[in-house]
């Protein structure tokens, strides 16, 4: 248990027979000059195995486009 805590970025959590547990996942895109965003998801669950698939729980985005002064 962690109480009421927010889990560092990216902390993943394997869990035997099933996958992997990320919580407080970060994920940014763009190209750093023109436009920039991130992905937050709170809990994203990787399950490996016969029936391979993804859940996420709580996800939230936002992306921005930049103009270039002449």
């Amino acid at each position: 248990p962690m109480g009421d805590v927010l889990p560092a970025p990216n902390t993943s959590i394997p869990v035997p027979g099933v996958g992997t547990v990320v919580l407080n996942e970060q994920v940014p895109s763009g190209d750093g000059i023109n436009t920039s965003g991130l992905q937050v998801n709170m809990i994203h669950v990787y399950v490996d195995g016969l029936a391979p698939g993804e859940v996420v729980v709580g996800s939230a985005r936002s992306e921005a486009g930049f103009t270039p002064t002449p």
